[in-house]
């Protein structure tokens, strides 16, 4: 993860409390989270912008360029590592969030976890210091096929 670059969706998220909050969404699962967040949760998903998130070696290599390109925000992928056993097979859940909020998020995460999983060492968590670099604007240009009314 140190040497890589994920690409994301950036948005702010408002809930039924008129709480607004900022996430980040891997671009390939942007549209079924933000069906669910919109008509399963009934929270408003605005202001998305793509952006790239890369390790903090990955950045540190390409800073002379991307410095330029964008808003460059402290961002971590906190990396849940579940084993399934009943299909035998590790389950990989990526969140990233605000440096700030990493470890308030990181136990969040894992208050979702059994017990039970706990108890057999079937979770490991690892956390990926990275930046997000989000184009400059306002992402009118992003066309992910979605209309503004769910």
């Amino acid at each position: 993860m140190e040497d890589d670059s994920r690409k994301l969706i950036r948005c702010t998220v408002t809930n039924k409390n008129n709480v607004a909050s900022m996430r980040w969404v891997e671009l390939s699962s942007f549209k079924l989270w933000r069906y669910m967040m919109t008509n399963r949760h009934g929270m408003q998903v605005d202001d998305c912008r793509p952006c790239l998130w890369m390790g903090q070696k990955y950045y540190a290599q390409r800073e002379s360029i991307l410095d330029h390109s964008g808003e460059v925000l402290d961002v971590d992928c906190i990396q849940l590592s579940i084993f399934d056993e009943a299909n035998g097979f590790l389950e990989h859940i990526s969140r990233f969030v605000l440096r700030e909020d990493t470890l308030r998020v990181k136990d969040l995460l894992m208050g979702h976890v059994s017990d039970q999983v706990k108890k057999k060492n079937g979770v490991d968590v690892q956390v990926y210091s990275g930046v997000c670099v989000a184009k400059y604007g306002d992402g009118s240009h992003l066309n992910l096929g979605l209309n503004n009314n769910p």
